[in-house]
């Protein structure tokens, strides 16, 4: 299983793509849009490859990715860029208290303060 610190690592190179459209004025739109989506794309490969798994994470490395907490100590609600990464099967709860499985139910991608309404209960 993937480290936190090896999280990390991949997230600091796909914000770092998101720094290039930012300060390159020579990256036109159609381009950056690409090169943010193959640096996403590449994320979440190495996350299914490596079986990322945020509900073993503790609690302060979730915070410092961006998961926010939901009413619980461990809740979590998911931030945007989570969404494709969570593990096929994961258990979610949305902010009404509907059950939902990744990868079996839609899920909503809108955002509040930067994480979707789902939340998972961590070990």
């Amino acid at each position: 299983m993937a480290k936190f610190e090896d999280l990390v690592y991949v997230l600091a190179r796909t914000l770092n793509t998101s720094a290039c459209v930012s300060q390159y004025e020579g990256w036109g739109g159609d381009f950056s849009k690409k090169e943010i989506k193959e640096s996403f794309g590449q994320l979440k490969e190495w996350a299914n490859k490596e079986k990322l798994d945020f509900s073993k994470m503790d609690n302060k490395e979730l915070r410092s990715l961006g998961f926010a907490k939901w009413d619980a100590d461990n809740q979590y609600m998911v931030p945007l860029w989570a969404l494709g990464m969570l593990p096929k099967g994961m258990e979610l709860t949305d902010i009404n208290g509907e059950k939902a499985v990744v990868g079996k139910d839609p899920l909503d991608n809108d955002i509040r303060f930067g994480c979707i309404p789902y939340y998972f209960t961590k070990e």
